[in-house]
C-alpha cells in the first residue's frame, strides 16, 4: 500500500460548519487525565482496530466502522483529541514507500504540520497586536506630554490599519518572506487519496442500485468545495486577518493513520465498549473546525479594536475627552488571548521560529 494512500494535505471532507470540505479535529482539553493512551490505526479495510496501551500492555480490539459513525455525534460533549502530524514530506502523493506496520511504536506525537512559511502571516497579525500592547504601555509612563501621545496615535493607526499580511509589514517585498500563493488545484478533493478511498469504501458497503446515486453525491461534495473556497476567498479579500490565518490552515498536513485521544481512563473504556471511538476523519474535521472558530474570534476581538481605536482618536481630536490608552489596551489583550489560542494548536517552536523572522523584517 503506497503512503499517497494514507497521507494527504489536506483532507476534504464537506463541513457545514467551516471553510473546509475536508477537515479533522475535535477540542482538546489540557487538563484530562492521559492515564491510557489509545492510538487508532485506520488500514485500507473497512475494520479498524484500536491499539490500547496500558501498563506495558497491547490489548488490540475490532470496531466496526460502520457502527461507530451511528454514535459519533454523542461524543462531542467529553472527548478530546489531539491528531498526530506527519513529518515534512510525506504527504507527497507521488511517494512510494511503506506504510509503517499497525504494531511498529511511533515516535513521540506531532502536532499536524504547515510549512515553516505558511505561519508568517499569522505571525505578523500577532507581532501588529503585541506591538501595540507595548506602544499602550510605554505611553503610559509619558504622563500628560501630548508629543509623545501624537507620535504613539501615528504608530497605532499604522500597526492596527495594515491592508495586508501576506508580505513584511516593513513595506520590504523581499521574495525571501512574501506569501508564496497556494496551488488551489492540489487543494480539490479530488487530488486527495484517502478522500477517494473513503468514498470507495463507502461504495463497497451499498446495494448497486444505490451506486450511481453515490457517485451524483460525490459530485455533489467537489461542487460544495468549489463553492466554499471561492467564497472563502471573496471573504479573504475583504478581511486581510482572515486572509493571514485561513493562509496557514490551507496548508496544514495530518497523519490520517493515528491519533491520540485524551480523555479519562473511564471515558475511553465506555468508548471502547459502546464501539464508540471517533474515527480519524472526524477527528480532524473537528480539529480545523475548532481553529475556524477561534479565528472568527480573533476577528470579533480585532474589530472592537479599530472601532475603539477610532472612537479615542476621534474623541482626543474633537476635545470630547482625553485619550484613554487602557480602555483600547483592554480590547488589545482580548484580541491577543484569542491570537495565543490559536497558535496554541502549533508547536511552540514554529511559532517562535515564525515570531523571529517577523520581528526581523
Amino acid at each position: 500500500m503506497n503512503i499517497s494512500k494514507a497521507y494527504i494535505v489536506a483532507f476534504f471532507i464537506i463541513s457545514q460548519h467551516s471553510q473546509h470540505v475536508l477537515g479533522f479535529g475535535c477540542s482538546k482539553d489540557r487538563h484530562s487525565s492521559l492515564t491510557t493512551d489509545i492510538i487508532i490505526c485506520q488500514p485500507s479495510c473497512r475494520n479498524e482496530k484500536a491499539i490500547i496501551k496500558s501498563g506495558g500492555r497491547n490489548e488490540i480490539i475490532e470496531s466496526s466502522s460502520e457502527t461507530r459513525r451511528n454514535v459519533l455525534k454523542k461524543l462531542g460533549l467529553f472527548i478530546s483529541s489531539i491528531p498526530v502530524g506527519i513529518q515534512p514530506g510525506m504527504a507527497r502523493a507521488d511517494d512510494d514507500s511503506t506504510l509503517p506496520n499497525i504494531g511498529m511504536k511511533k515516535s513521540s506525537p506531532k502536532k499536524p504540520f504547515a510549512p515553516a512559511s505558511a505561519l508568517l502571516p499569522a505571525a505578523r497579525v500577532k507581532y501588529t497586536v503585541e506591538e501595540s500592547i507595548r506602544l499602550l504601555e510605554e505611553l503610559e509612563t509619558f504622563g500628560t506630554d501630548k508629543k509623545p501621545l501624537d507620535d504613539v496615535i501615528m504608530d497605532l493607526n499604522k500597526l492596527i490599519g495594515v491592508n495586508s499580511y501576506m508580505s513584511p509589514l516593513s513595506g520590504n517585498e523581499s521574495k525571501k518572506n512574501k506569501a508564496a500563493p497556494i496551488d488551489e488545484e492540489l487543494m480539490k478533493p479530488s487530488k486527495a487519496k484517502l478522500y477517494q478511498e473513503t468514498y470507495n469504501d463507502k461504495l463497497k458497503d451499498i446495494s448497486p442500485i444505490d451506486v450511481p446515486y453515490a457517485l451524483l453525491t460525490k459530485a455533489g461534495d467537489y461542487r460544495q468545495f468549489d463553492q466554499l473556497q471561492k467564497r472563502q476567498r471573496k471573504l479573504e479579500k475583504l478581511n486581510p486577518i482572515r486572509e493571514a490565518f485561513n493562509y496557514y490552515t490551507r496548508q496544514l498536513q495530518f497523519d490520517t493513520e493515528y491519533y491520540v485521544l485524551n480523555a479519562s481512563a473511564e471515558d475511553k473504556k465506555k468508548m471502547i465498549r459502546n464501539d464508540a471511538l471517533p474515527d480519524i476523519k472526524s477527528v480532524i474535521v473537528s480539529d480545523l473546525d475548532l481553529r475556524d472558530l477561534i479565528r472568527n474570534q480573533v476577528l470579533d476581538a480585532y474589530d472592537d479594536v479599530k472601532f475603539g481605536l477610532e472612537y479615542q482618536v476621534n474623541n482626543y481630536k474633537t476635545g470630547k475627552s482625553d485619550f484613554d490608552g487602557n480602555e483600547l489596551k483592554a480590547t488589545l489583550m482580548r484580541a491577543k488571548n484569542e491570537i495565543d489560542r490559536w497558535f496554541s494548536f502549533i508547536d511552540s517552536s514554529d511559532v517562535n521560529a515564525a515570531m523571529e523572522t517577523v520581528g526581523n523584517e
